[in-house]
């Protein structure tokens, strides 16, 4: 990737001077007309088309990394969205986990209290039942012996 770049630029760079050159050439008052072999024209054309070529290469190059770098950029949002979403939803069942947390740790106390009720509930039912079956007793033996002592 960065050597087609490089290769570009000193493309871009060799080109510059090639359009330059009748520039830097009339500036030192050269004459108008550069003579040069059938030869040397040929191998100057073959390396200005090659140039060409590159520099369209890198041109094409260019445009699909600019498109996938757009289908880069909009993945990229789309993760950062889901993300956001995810992160979102998260939070909420933490939240959601920290608020059980209390609920149960609210039902767990009031459990607590009514294992504690019914068991005192418990020992005066059993004390109860005593007393009853001793009131019985006590009943069963006074009308017992109201009845022997007649």
């Amino acid at each position: 990737m960065k050597k087609y770049i490089i290769i570009g630029i000193g493309l871009l760079w060799s080109l510059l001077l090639l359009v330059s050159l009748p520039a830097v050439c009339s500036a030192e008052e050269l004459p108008e007309t550069i003579t040069m072999s059938q030869e040397q024209f040929n191998e100057l054309q073959t390396i200005i088309n090659r140039q060409e070529n590159l520099l369209t290469e890198l041109s094409n190059m260019s445009a699909v990394q600019e498109m996938n770098s757009s289908e880069l950029k909009k993945l990229i949002e789309e993760q950062r969205l889901s993300y956001q979403k995810i992160k979102s939803e998260l939070t909420s069942a933490q939240e959601s986990l920290l608020n059980s947390k209390k609920t149960i740790a609210e039902q767990n106390k009031s459990l607590q209290t009514l294992s504690e009720q019914i068991k005192k509930e418990q020992s005066k039912s059993e004390l109860k039942q005593k007393q009853k079956a001793l009131w019985g007793f006590i009943g069963g033996a006074l009308v017992g012996a109201i009845a022997a002592s007649r």
